[in-house]
């Protein structure tokens, strides 16, 4: 199982000084999964790119950061 972290930021470009959605942790089989777990939470939160904050779309996995999926979702990995 991946462990990926979903949250935002606010983006003080557009008047937002606080964060626009809760955090959250997902749980998914796959890095695909992963992918679809953070454009579904950006569509629904309707967030832009200056509100995926750093630790935003980092995954892991036994506890080892393995990949970090930008907001575009690009999956970045760590090797």
């Amino acid at each position: 199982m991946y462990k990926t972290i979903l949250c935002s930021k606010g983006n003080p470009d557009h008047g937002q000084y606080v964060a626009l959605s809760p955090s959250q942790k997902r749980m998914t089989s796959s890095i695909d999964e992963a992918v679809a777990a953070c454009r579904d939470y950006i569509s629904y939160w309707n967030l832009g790119g200056g509100n995926w904050c750093g630790d935003a779309g980092k995954v892991f996995k036994d506890g080892m950061h393995l990949a970090t999926i930008a907001y575009n979702g690009r999956v970045y990995s760590t090797k």
